[in-house]
């Protein structure tokens, strides 16, 4: 049985052994792209030509935004992309749009290579009733037990659950007030940009206090091994922060950072900014600490893919409700690969220390701050458990570390240092 749980930049691999013999996990890492094997794209949330009244997207959530960013590795075809990202509905023939020329397509079985940096819209083609046949069918095909679910007894009360979940997302994160705190809030959250042997490392930190910014250690996982005192001659550390001036424009601020130290266990790392005295850094999100809650909303501001912040406002999964969380998305493959108990006992484990959640933040988003419904910061986005090989880019569901255990073990280590 195959299990991977996979940090925002690395992946680990865990094998099962079918004669329940333990085994040391095996360690495996996700390849390291320059920014040139990747394509980043915008989509437009409003829908293009035969699209307008069309629901493209999983989550009602995204209306809160103009464009969703997507990023791919060059070669992969749109289709492929928007199936990995995982906040698109599964759309069949269609075809983007250059806002700015309506007229001229690229289809969906086209490689991403020419979207670099293009604002599109998702375009349909106008359809015959034998073709709606045609495509209904094919939406059935793809999903199996759908039938028998929706004919469950099961099926009325989790359809009323997400309505529920998403009815206090929209009560927390949609009031204009709290909106514009979190917009406030997320001026202290940073892209974390690391170079070290040739390697380009990308993540998201926020400022703890003073001029010390709070990060995964996974980040450094290239560095590993290196003493100290040769981290200056071989890592450089940036780290930028983006403050929105209005009418769609930014300010972007970047510093050099140094570290400061960090913990593995705990996955977390402090970097110390080189600042002059009278240059200003955000204010650090250390006052807005809280505890970690165990169900109820919450909201990561991260930099998804290295890119430009966004915002995704999320559901908190309780740890009892875990299993059936899993379970549901892992119900087409049990029969396939791996066992459902198998993975879904790994995952209760090895999350019983951290909150859960599902959320469209992968990798480049490490390190971002997540937030409940009163703005209080309470954990640190670290990754997710992944499907492995069958969706290696996709996981079951991501987590975070709570702050407060953080911040415990890192007085402790500021004490020792002092002493």
């Amino acid at each position: 049985y195959i299990l991977k749980v996979t940090r925002s930049s690395s992946c680990v691999s865990v094998m099962f052994a079918r004669n329940d013999k333990s085994k040391r996990p095996e360690i495996n890492h996700d390849e390291i792209l320059q920014r040139d094997k990747y394509s980043v794209f915008y989509i437009s949330k409003d829908g293009g030509q035969n699209a307008k009244s069309k629901k493209l997207f999983r989550s009602n959530a995204v209306k809160e935004f103009s464009y969703l960013c997507v990023y791919a590795k060059k070669g992969t075809t749109v289709e492929e992309a928007l199936q990995k990202d995982g906040r698109f509905n599964d759309l069949k023939d269609f075809k983007l749009s250059e806002e700015e020329d309506s007229k001229q397509h690229m289809l969906c079985t086209q490689e991403v290579d020419n979207l670099d940096e293009k604002k599109v819209k998702i375009c349909l083609y106008r359809q015959t009733n034998h073709a709606n046949q045609k495509a209904n069918s094919e939406r059935c095909m793809a999903v199996p037990h759908l039938q028998e679910w929706i004919e469950s007894d099961s099926f009325p009360e989790t359809l009323e659950l997400k309505k529920e979940n998403f009815r206090k997302i929209k009560q927390s994160f949609s009031q204009t007030e709290r909106l514009m705190k979190l917009l406030k809030l997320g001026e202290s959250v940073c892209l974390v940009k690391i170079e070290a042997f040739k390697a380009i490392v990308q993540g998201t930190g926020f400022v703890l206090y003073d001029n010390f910014v709070l990060t995964n250690a996974h980040l450094f996982e290239v560095c590993m091994g290196l003493q100290k005192d040769k981290w200056p001659d071989h890592v450089k550390i940036n780290v930028v922060f983006t403050f929105e001036k209005g009418e769609g424009e930014s300010i972007k601020k970047e510093f050099k950072a140094n570290m400061w130290g960090g913990v593995i266990p705990l996955d977390y790392a402090i970097l110390e900014l080189d600042v002059e005295k009278e240059t200003k850094v955000p204010p650090g999100l250390l006052c807005k600490f809280g505890p970690s809650p165990k169900d109820g909303e919450a909201c990561i501001i991260g930099f998804p893919g290295g890119n430009e912040k966004e915002i995704d406002p999320t559901c908190i999964i309780a740890k009892e409700n875990i299993k059936e969380a899993v379970g549901k998305n892992l119900e087409e493959y049990k029969d396939s690969i791996f066992t459902l108990y198998s993975i879904s006992q790994e995952i209760e484990k090895s999350s019983k220390d951290c909150v859960t959640y599902i959320t469209f933040m992968y990798h480049g988003a490490s390190g971002s701050p997540v937030f409940d419904g009163f703005g209080r910061v309470f954990g640190l986005h670290t990754g997710g458990f992944f499907f492995g090989f069958v969706k290696p880019k996709e996981s079951v569901i991501e987590f975070a570390l709570p702050l407060l255990a953080i911040f415990a073990d890192f007085v402790v280590t500021l004490s020792k240092k002092t002493l």
